[in-house]
């Protein structure tokens, strides 16, 4: 069994409702609003912040 540090997998459960949001975008026409943009940003924060832990 592979270990990986909680960090690791926090960053793939971070970026799992942006995968759902734009394959619904792409692949269900769903509506791509400055809320879903603002959303984004927040979550690719959270991933800067903790790989920006993982160095220090």
């Amino acid at each position: 069994m592979i270990h990986i540090e909680a960090s690791t997998a926090s960053i793939a459960t971070l970026v799992t409702p942006i995968v759902g949001v734009l394959g619904g975008v792409v692949f269900l026409d769903e509506p791509f609003t400055a809320y879903i943009v603002a959303g984004m940003i927040l979550i690719f924060a959270g991933i800067l912040l903790v790989v920006k832990s993982q160095k220090a």
